[in-house]
């Protein structure tokens, strides 16, 4: 009897629980129905391992909702007497049989990110790796042959509905005879349909050992039990143990919730034999940005072509990708292919949408399929459709009704990539020359209202510019909430793809510019200095993350800016307004990233060949250089943080570094402001030659005023010095900026 299977939506995090978020495995001795065992608990189920007495073996498999899918111990004493696993052969590892073995604690490790227990006899020697998410049986003695076998009750009880699903995806009701000699690959997972999860059995490597599956009816017509083993047949042949021997053969063993569909059951099992004796593994996805990443000869590929198939039978018929899907495997459940209007699909969320069209346009570029090319048409359409009248683009479309997921979303570089994307799609050019020239004139008009809802949303902050929030209102354009800890604010991380975007602008007008200065000198005011972001792997296999001062860290930004006072923000999910992060709870600070270096680069490197490549002007802040004195911010009108004040001496200096792509002349403004009435002369060094013995900066009438004296400089490819020192007894005036630009 065969079936598709029916999942609902995934949901993230279903084993964790939300109250303390622990993932240690946690073994005691205990009495469990009369026999000693160890109780394991793990954050996917509990195993009680009998141990007393010659006997080893898992005599119960309790699933997270409290049923056991082994119940070694049921009466009448048949219907339990049988069960058990890993069942090996001579009744090596089966509960309830004395095998003459006895089991020990690895290491004495009683709890922690794996608990290790070690079962011998005099053939066998078997360890078993209890983690948070699985067991993984590791063989290190072995004489003759031996097999996985577990005997059990999928869901608590047997029933007639009780299933096992195969590699295709198709749900099988086990029969007397049994229905597999050999399962290819080697592995599958069993539930009942009144469960919540399944129980996946995994074994590698793949081999010709025999398979069995089957049903036990009692001969009085009662449902004992279901079979499944690697390296044992069927009754057909007497349930003989063959094939398997030596100590390559690795076994796992785990609880997985029922929402996962197929395929993400899948990459779980192929990411646990891949690494079946490490702790923090994930689902092994097949897909990602790196499919991006081939060359020429990759795209014409059956490979290529298997995956782009895989990929078109995702598109939804709005024409848009769902996001956190592994789009490189077919989907062979309908649950694989998230539903629409709901879950994950036609979102721009997480590289959705816009990576699948990225990738089919290097599959068009090379084969020119007609499937492909359709395809590709149908997500321009969707992403056209998709774009709000103000520019904007939500995080799903069509709308939900959400706020959350109407929002103009700039969160994970969400409208950045489409905007990204619609840019090469209006030239026409290397992997788009196939676009014909009606989408390339709709791709231009989008990209056009996308660039002016970017110039509209960048936010003020008492008329000067600054940068963006994560997601603006799709109506007001203001910056708006998120999540319960994503509020309006000013982005330390999303505002770096934005300017980015601006940046490659071929031909710039003067409000990009503006905006492009303004962002950075925004992002040059706001990191976080004389702090350092530290990460502790924790046995839960979380990564707490925590400051600690550091003089000589780099800058650090925040994910979070208030609006109005660019104060680093903490937010966590009860949405309380918090400056200190170490308020923040361990879920939080484990789970979420508030902290980056995300503008670093783009400070020091893109922005200056920007400004190279357009000819504008850098503005250096003196407080960003070196020199004794301190920061005055008393004085308004000074860019930055403040200006410099060093100390009333003759020697008193200023030193500033900047980077170039290529050596050039530029004209060297400082921007100071000078109260007394004396003049304050100063030399210029650049790279430690003398380029102006005295520089008179003369009286600016009071300290609020400002004014900017120039002289031209030559500066070579790579980081150039400048210094500016007092040559007079009383040292230098205040100094706001050192502002470079280039001479044509």
């Amino acid at each position: 009897m065969k079936k598709m299977i029916k999942h609902s939506l995934f949901v993230l995090g279903c084993f964790v629980s939300f109250s303390g978020f622990t993932q240690n495995v946690k073994l005691e001795e205990v009495s469990w129905h009369g026999a000693g065992c160890y109780k394991i608990e793990m954050t996917m189920g509990t195993v009680y391992f009998e141990k007393d007495n010659g006997v080893s073996g898992f005599k119960s498999f309790i699933d997270p909702d409290g049923n056991d899918w082994i119940a070694s111990y049921m009466e009448p004493g048949p219907n339990g007497d049988f069960r058990g696993f890993p069942n090996s052969i001579g009744n090596f590892g089966h509960a309830g049989r004395d095998s003459g073995s006895t089991t020990k604690i690895v290491d004495g490790k009683t709890e922690g990110e794996v608990v290790i227990l070690e079962s011998s006899n005099d053939k066998f020697t078997f360890q078993y790796w209890f983690f948070s998410d699985r067991v993984a049986i590791k063989v290190l003695k072995s004489e003759g042959e031996y097999c996985f076998l577990l005997e059990c009750v999928a869901g608590g009880s047997a029933d007639a509905e009780d299933y096992f699903v195969t590699s295709d995806g198709l749900q099988h009701i086990p029969t007397e005879e049994g229905e597999f000699d050999d399962f290819t690959p080697e592995w599958f997972y069993l539930g009942d349909p009144k469960s919540d999860y399944v129980l996946f059995l995994a074994k590698s490597p793949n081999d010709e050992a025999p398979n069995e599956n089957h049903r036990q009816i009692r001969p009085n017509g009662q449902h004992n039990m279901d079979l499944y083993s690697f390296g044992r047949t069927g009754k057909e042949h007497k349930y003989k143990v063959y094939g398997m021997s030596g100590n390559e053969h690795i076994c796992i063993i785990g609880f997985e919730n029922k929402s996962r569909t197929h395929n993400e059951i899948i990459a779980k099992m192929e990411a646990f034999l891949e690494q079946p004796f490490k702790s923090g593994v994930k689902g092994r996805s097949l897909w990602g940005s790196h499919v991006l990443d081939h060359d020429e000869a990759w795209y014409a590929s059956d490979e290529a072509r298997k995956i782009a198939d895989n990929v078109i039978q995702y598109q939804s018929s709005q024409g848009g990708w769902p996001k956190s899907t592994d789009l490189a495997r077919p989907p062979l459940t309908p649950a694989d292919i998230p539903p629409e209007g709901g879950g994950r699909a036609n979102s721009l969320d997480n590289d959705a949408t816009t990576v699948p069209m990225e990738f089919l346009a290097r599959m068009i570029s090379v084969t020119r399929e007609p499937k492909y090319i359709e395809s590709f048409n149908r997500g321009i359409d969707y992403l056209l459709k998709a774009q709000y009248p103000n520019g904007g683009w939500p995080q799903f479309w069509p709308l939900r009704g959400d706020k959350y997921y109407s929002r103009i979303t700039y969160n994970d570089e969400a409208m950045i990539r489409v905007m990204n994307l619609l840019t090469m799609i209006s030239t026409g050019e290397g992997y788009y020359a196939f676009v014909s020239e009606r989408y390339q004139k709709l791709a231009a008009e989008a990209v056009d209202k996308g660039l002016e809802c970017i110039l509209k949303t960048q936010v003020k902050q008492n008329g000067r510019l600054t940068v963006w929030c994560a997601q603006h209102d799709e109506n007001t354009l203001e910056p708006a909430w998120a999540r319960a800890y994503e509020p309006p604010s000013l982005s330390g991380s999303e505002s770096v793809g934005i300017t980015r975007y601006l940046m490659s602008i071929e031909d710039p007008s003067p409000e990009i510019i503006h905006a492009i200065n303004s962002a950075v000198a925004w992002f040059q005011k706001t990191g976080i200095e004389g702090k350092r972001l530290e990460g502790k792997l924790n046995p839960d296999g979380r990564t707490e993350r925590f400051l600690t001062d550091d003089p000589d860290a780099p800058p650090l930004w925040a994910r979070f800016y208030e609006l109005e006072t660019n104060r680093p923000l903490y937010l966590d999910r009860d949405s309380r307004f918090r400056y200190d992060f170490a308020e923040i709870s361990y879920e939080r600070r484990s789970g979420y990233g508030y902290h980056g270096y995300w503008p670093a680069k783009l400070i020091d490197e893109e922005y200056q060949e920007w400004l190279e490549r357009f000819h504008s002007s850098q503005i250096l802040e003196a407080e960003d250089g070196i020199f004794k004195g301190s920061v005055k911010s008393s004085d308004p009108g000074f860019t930055g943080k403040g200006s410099v004040d060093t100390e009333n001496k003759k020697g008193a200096y200023i030193e500033i570094e900047t980077k170039r792509s290529k050596p050039g002349k530029y004209m060297l403004g400082i921007r100071y402001s000078h109260g007394k009435f004396e003049i304050r002369p100063g030399q210029v060094h650049v790279n430690g030659v003398v380029v102006r013995e005295n520089l008179n900066l003369m009286s600016t009438g009071s300290w609020l005023e400002w004014k900017t004296t120039s002289i031209p400089v030559e500066l070579k490819k790579g980081k150039n010095v400048i210094r500016l020192t007092g040559t007079w007894v009383n040292g230098l005036p205040n100094v706001d900026h050192f502002k470079l630009t280039p001479v044509n």
